[in-house]
């Protein structure tokens, strides 16, 4: 009978990202990263600071009236803390090369081993992320963008996701898909921003709910003795060897 339902979203593999993100280090500490598309970014990264600080991000930069060109007092525009990143998720889709129709069978035990679990095996699936790097400065942009390389094999690498019972943790192989300089070098606001621009294929998995069974401990077997089985001489032909 199949487990308790179940829907598997997308945020094990959003917070692996995310995780893998914040490996990277600026001024020791980890990077500040959070999952929004780039439209939306800062005024994520701005929401965050508040709830972890308890502050707004104005007060924090020092904001204080200026004048304009007419000489009318005006606030000071809201200045984001730079460098931070942000992930996004571009694209979902079936992987066809990777799909096998297979099922496990008593693959997973609970710890008592009083029940265990099969299950389907799970749907390949691809998602595309963009990782967006944020900074003020040339030099803090390109060292951010040289850690996330340097953790690179080649263009990929391995990232480890928490899947539903009973797949549990698995390394899934994700490609590096390549990079892009998107800095806005004239922005229209007084906050100059430099960008780079990441995108990684993870090749997920979406697991099918398990199956579970409970554990055969005895079996009877009756053997009825048949009264029209004909005798082995009765059957075979005796050969005599000359």
């Amino acid at each position: 009978m199949p487990v308790l339902s179940y829907v598997q979203a997308w945020r094990n593999y959003d917070k692996s990202m995310v995780d893998w993100i914040r490996l990277n280090r600026f001024k020791e500490r980890p990077l500040l990263c959070c999952f929004a598309t780039p439209d939306r970014a800062f005024a994520q990264i701005r929401k965050m600071v508040r709830e972890r600080t308890g502050q707004d991000v104005t007060r924090m930069e020092n904001p204080i009236a200026y004048l304009d060109a007419g000489g009318e007092a005006q606030r000071k525009p809201e200045v984001t803390p730079l460098p931070f990143a942000s992930l996004g998720r571009i694209g979902v889709g079936l992987d066809l090369t990777r799909y096998v129709r297979f099922y496990f069978r008593r693959r997973y035990y609970t710890a008592d081993r009083t029940k265990y679990y099969g299950m389907k095996r799970p749907l390949p699936i691809n998602l595309s992320y963009q990782v967006d790097l944020w900074a003020r400065d040339l030099f803090d942009l390109d060292d951010l963008a040289n850690q996330m390389l340097l953790r690179l094999e080649a263009d990929y690498f391995y990232l480890t996701v928490e899947h539903p019972f009973p797949m549990g943790e698995k390394i899934v192989y994700t490609k590096f898909e390549g990079v892009v300089d998107k800095s806005d070098l004239e922005p229209a606001e007084q906050q100059r921003v430099l960008r780079k621009s990441f995108t990684f294929t993870v090749h997920g998995w979406l697991a099918y709910p398990a199956d579970e069974y409970g554990i055969v401990e005895t079996a009877g077997i009756e053997i009825d003795r048949s009264e029209d089985l004909e005798e082995i001489d009765e059957v075979l032909d005796v050969v005599e060897m000359e």
